[in-house]
């Protein structure tokens, strides 16, 4: 009986051997900066990116915005999702509007993504999921371009 009591208190300690701290520090979380922007120019004037690190981020949220962008075969389709104003005509029919880039302002493997015109009385925009982005929010880098474009967004538009 105590040596299985012996051989159970032994493999608890064997166990309980990986949890707890560790020898090596945790590498703390960096939080990489962000910005809203509405062109490769616009992020540039941040002076976080090059003309170039922008323009390719944003070159490829452009290919994304046209492979995953909302589309629609009319107009009035489009309206009625997107709101007045908010719909873009192309070849096959209209998709939402691209109005603006969320870039991660990081130079060693910077990225955008597109964003579309936020629900009217909201200042901000919305990505590809339909999820709110809030120019507003200060850990964002905004420029005023960008901002200006939000805060429209609030004012105009159909509901939806």
């Amino acid at each position: 009986m105590k040596l299985r009591h012996a051989a159970l208190s032994f493999l608890a300690a064997i166990t309980m051997a990986g949890c707890g701290n560790s020898s090596e520090p945790s590498q703390p979380q960096v939080k990489v900066p962000r910005g809203i922007f509405i062109s490769a120019s616009d992020c540039a004037d941040a002076g976080k990116l090059t003309l170039d690190e922008c323009g390719q981020a944003i070159d490829m949220a452009v290919a994304l915005h046209e492979k995953q962008a909302p589309f629609y075969t009319s107009l009035q389709k489009c309206v009625a999702a997107e709101g007045s104003d908010f719909c873009d005509k192309t070849v096959d029919g209209y998709r939402a509007r691209l109005q603006a880039f969320l870039v991660t302002l990081n130079p060693k493997r910077p990225t955008a993504a597109p964003l579309y015109p936020s629900k009217p009385g909201s200042p901000g925009f919305r990505s590809a999921a339909k999820e709110a982005v809030d120019a507003t929010d200060e850990s964002l880098n905004v420029s005023v371009a960008a901002l200006t474009v939000a805060n429209e967004n609030g004012k105009n538009g159909k509901k939806r």
